[in-house]
């Protein structure tokens, strides 16, 4: 290995024993997950890049059909359609993965002081076993009525869903997420709100996979900057908060096991 490699690889192991000993002496914990969370499941992003989602001609149509309130309002059943296919299918053929499993494992350190905030909709952290979750823009794993708000159908096949309609008014349904240009969910976003309302400088935040752009939950890291919370962000690459963070560990891989930063090191 080249000088300058090996001279890297010291500073990400530094950079790495930093961050266990961050959560190793923390009391609470919050973990925000953006986009690049889900990408290691298969799930296309919404920005920048070749696999974002509203990317080229036939992302910027799905966009257009099922992405905004226009499409289901105007035309609510091929935007159903177009979000089952280009959607849903998707999700449902993936599922959590390592890291999804290892956020979980947390819980066995901090218990119910770990609160994972999530801007994605896929519900990979409750599968993977995480209790405490924040789904702060919906999740794809209930459906609503615009007269009715949420409809109790099962999930299933998009095939098999294609017919569904709202049990009460026979009404076309959607999927219970934020679309462009909708407000948070109350609920969830305050429940995310007051876990990191909670957090001291004797706590810490782990940020994983978010560009930083998507407002208003990208303020929630601000937000704990400035209040002196150390912040651990692991992307691949920086973000706007990469500069301010306490560790910034930029991967090229899938990111590292946040259960392995909290046990693996000896404190600094």
């Amino acid at each position: 290995a080249s000088l300058w490699s090996r001279v890297l690889a010291t500073m990400t192991d530094l950079h790495m024993m930093q961050a266990a000993s961050i959560i190793r002496s923390a009391n609470r914990m919050v973990v925000f997950t953006g986009a690049g969370m889900s990408a290691d499941s298969g799930i296309a992003t919404f920005r920048k890049g070749g696999a974002s989602l509203w990317s080229g001609i036939r992302g910027t149509l799905a966009l257009a059909w099922f992405g905004v309130p226009l499409g289901w309002s105007v035309t609510p059943g091929w935007a159903w359609r177009a979000y089952l296919d280009e959607f849903y299918d998707p999700i449902a053929r993936a599922g959590p993965h390592e890291g999804h499993r290892a956020i979980a494992s947390l819980e066995k350190k901090f218990g119910n002081k770990l609160t994972v905030v999530t801007m994605n909709v896929d519900g990979f952290h409750t599968t993977a076993g995480s209790s405490n979750v924040a789904e702060v823009h919906g999740t794809v794993n209930r459906l609503r009525c615009k007269s009715h708000g949420v409809v109790d159908l099962p999930l299933g096949s998009s095939l098999e869903m294609r017919k569904y309609r709202c049990p009460a008014c026979n009404g076309y349904i959607r999927p219970d997420v934020v679309l462009f240009g909708e407000s948070l969910p109350e609920e969830e976003w305050s429940r995310a709100a007051r876990a990191c309302r909670a957090l001291s400088p004797h706590d810490c935040m782990l940020v994983i996979g978010t560009t930083g752009a998507v407002y208003p939950a990208a303020g929630l890291p601000e937000g704990a900057l400035a209040a002196g919370v150390p912040v651990i962000e692991v992307n691949l690459d920086p973000s706007p908060i990469s500069s301010h963070a306490t560790v910034f560990l930029q991967v090229r891989q899938p990111p590292p096991r946040p259960a392995t930063l909290g046990t693996r090191c000896a404190p600094l």
